[in-house]
């Protein structure tokens, strides 16, 4: 789970999201509308909405490429929910929202009644840890790491 990810809000260009992709490393940017989640942008939508049909990537607004609505989650779910909302939407990232806002706090992260459970879907499938309520930040599936931790 990314507790730091990035954001832009929906007018900046596609030149502003690839130069942030770049420094943060994460593969997507939740894009803000007056400071709100509005939508999602990741690195296969620059490529397949931007840069494969030649569009000027200078020309481009985040508003005109973004995917939404933002599928989230409360942070008072678990991350079993979060899993089968991932998996019933088809999606490999799930902001973690309460009140409009992202969360951004790791406050249940010390609880002692952490929940391990190993996916075994296919060879070297990483190890999953379940907490009992989501901590806040980013559920992403495409973490680089073969062990997540959440």
């Amino acid at each position: 789970m990314d507790k730091e990810f990035p954001t832009l809000e929906i007018e900046a260009s596609v030149v502003e999201a690839a130069k942030l992709l770049a420094k943060q490393g994460k593969g997507y940017i939740i894009v803000l509308e007056k400071g709100k989640p509005y939508g999602i942008v990741t690195e296969w939508d620059l490529v397949s909405k931007v840069l494969a049909v030649e569009k000027d990537p200078k020309k481009v607004s985040l508003r005109q490429i973004t995917s939404t609505p933002l599928v989230t989650i409360d942070p008072d779910e678990d991350l079993l929910k979060a899993s089968e909302l991932m998996h019933v939407k088809g999606i490999k990232r799930l902001p973690v929202v309460k009140g409009g806002h992202l969360r951004r706090d790791n406050r249940h992260e010390h609880r002692p009644e952490v929940r391990r459970v190993r996916q075994q879907v296919g060879q070297g499938h990483p190890q999953v840890v379940f907490p009992d309520r989501l901590t806040g930040a980013v559920v992403d599936l495409d973490a680089p790491s073969k062990e997540f931790r959440f």
